[in-house]
């Protein structure tokens, strides 16, 4: 589950809707209120979107927008100070509110459930019966680099073995992901090495 915030756009940038003309599928034009979204967008995603994302401080950037009409998109990234990039994808949703959503981080708050899901899917594709708490992908947020995976590790519980895993995250909202587990334990493959 990638990580989503709503403002209201007035609360964004001090316009009013009814000034922005934004109600259901209308709208009017306001003399340039791209460039302070923006700027105001930018802040959000410093701030508190940095914040939920637990990455650590975001430096942010955002395309300028295009004219502010519901369902509008554009593209910002925050970038962490470790160089790691967030992408995030703003819109104005049909409630009148910009809508920033992570596309490539999966959230501390959400880890867990993608570890649960990844072993009941795990369940149903081999037929082992591991508890849900058997697969970890870490206890921190993962920032998803190009190729979208996270390396996991999936512990048996009946022998204490564990072994790596791929999941490869298709959907982040709808965790939908492909899993490739080791075919050998952790353990003999650290022995030939």
């Amino acid at each position: 589950m990638s990580v989503r915030k709503f403002f209201p756009m007035g609360f964004v940038s001090g316009l009013l809707l009814a000034a922005l003309g934004i109600v259901g599928c209308s709208s009017a034009a306001v003399d340039q209120p791209e460039a302070g979204i923006k700027g105001d967008v930018e802040k959000l995603l410093a701030g508190s979107l940095a914040e939920e994302a637990g990455l650590g401080p975001l430096s942010a950037d955002c395309d300028t927008p295009p004219p502010l009409e519901v369902g509008q998109q554009w593209k910002c990234t925050g970038t962490t100070s470790d160089g790691g990039v967030v992408e995030v994808q703003a819109s104005i949703n049909d409630e009148g509110h910009i809508e920033l959503l992570t596309t490539n981080l999966i959230s501390e708050v959400a880890l867990p459930q993608f570890e649960r899901v990844a072993a009941s899917n795990l369940n149903n594709e081999v037929g082992t019966s591991l508890p849900a708490d058997s697969i970890s992908c870490g206890d921190a947020p993962i920032l998803l680099g190009a190729d979208m995976e996270v390396d996991c590790v999936v512990s048996m519980p009946s022998s204490g073995l564990e072994y790596d895993m791929v999941m490869r995250v298709t959907d982040l909202d709808k965790f939908y992901f492909a899993l490739q587990v080791a075919n050998e334990p952790r353990s003999v493959v650290e022995q030939e090495s």
